[in-house]
């Protein structure tokens, strides 16, 4: 995680929004295929991040419903709304 925040913070510092963007995308598909709940949520928790800086709606809202299966029996049974955005 540390490797790839690294490099999302290289792209943003370079304004590639759409490289970090992909980087991302491209780290949880691989975790998710992998089975790595953990490591899924918390990409899916830095992609939430980009994308509300970005104040990309659509994005923030398709990263969310994508980590909710990563907590399992822990997840909400009420997805809570985002204030900011």
């Amino acid at each position: 995680m540390e490797e790839l925040a690294r490099q999302t913070d290289a792209l943003v510092g370079r304004r590639d929004y759409a490289g970090a963007e992909a980087l991302l995308l491209s780290r949880q598909r691989e975790a998710r295929q992998k089975g790595w709940p953990g490591i899924e949520l918390s990409i899916c928790s830095e992609l939430m991040g980009f994308y509300r800086q970005r104040l990309n709606k659509e994005g923030y809202y398709a990263a969310r419903d994508r980590a909710f299966p990563c907590w399992g029996p822990y997840a909400w049974t009420r997805r809570p709304e985002p204030r900011c955005l």
